[in-house]
């Protein structure tokens, strides 16, 4: 099993950093990679939207040139959605990790909207480029990292970066031959203060998964807890 691991929104690969070390240690096959616009990548964010984040996703995974579990988290579920469209015999299966599942016409922002006890839209604001948003630094690790270590917490504030909002708007469309088609396992965190366990449930009720994983940590469950969650991963490898 080779996993493929996509952020979310403001983040980089760099989010991933103590999960891959854990992967890599019990020999399990791990990749990452920015999104345009995010971590190291260097693509102006003017030119950043969901097409772009499917087109860079897609193009890494059929450079793998083998069978990849997806692993979405947060945005990353859209993202994930819309590359399984294009490419479903390239994935073994989607792993959405506290993630937005959209169905077939719905975007990012029709989703967030939904999502009532949501903490996070409350804590954005428009960002220092057009037609971006940031998150508020004080309200960050409360969102975010409410359950992870200060000093892990600080040091991903300081990477965040300002979000194009171009991928909110954009639905999403899939067809049972695409996406579909491919297998889909949900890891829903229990204390997640961006997407509530309430709307993670409500998304997997509508776009049923198997199997379900709960775990008792917040949005970021890479830094709070990122043995539970290799453990997570590995268990969903083994039901493939």
């Amino acid at each position: 099993m080779h996993f493929v691991l996509v952020h979310g929104a403001w983040h980089g690969a760099w989010c991933w950093e103590h999960l891959e070390q854990e992967l890599r240690t019990r020999h399990i096959g791990v990749s990452v990679l920015d999104l345009p616009g995010h971590g190291e990548d260097s693509t102006p964010r003017d030119e950043v939207d969901m097409a772009a984040y499917v087109e860079r996703v897609s193009l890494w995974i059929r450079e793998l040139d083998r069978p990849v579990e997806l692993v979405g988290h947060s945005m990353g579920g859209a993202i994930i959605t819309a590359v399984a469209e294009q490419i479903p015999s390239f994935l073994s299966g989607l792993t959405y990790l506290c993630a937005f599942i959209p169905r077939s016409g719905e975007s990012l922002a029709d989703l967030g909207g939904e999502d009532q006890g949501s903490a996070l839209a409350g804590a954005m604001h428009s960002g220092p480029e057009p037609n971006t948003v940031v998150i508020d630094p004080d309200t960050a690790r409360e969102v975010f990292y409410h359950d992870c270590r200060s000093d892990v917490a600080e040091a991903a504030i300081a990477r965040l970066v300002p979000q194009p909002v171009a991928a909110f708007a954009a639905p999403i469309h899939t067809t049972e031959q695409g996406f579909g088609s491919v297998p889909r396992a949900y890891i829903l965190c229990r204390e997640d203060r961006a997407i509530t366990a309430a709307m993670q449930e409500r998304m997997i009720e509508r776009v049923p998964c198997s199997p379900v994983i709960e775990l008792a940590t917040g949005h970021s469950p890479f830094y709070a807890n990122p043995m539970a969650l290799a453990d997570a991963l590995e268990q969903i490898g083994q039901s493939r």
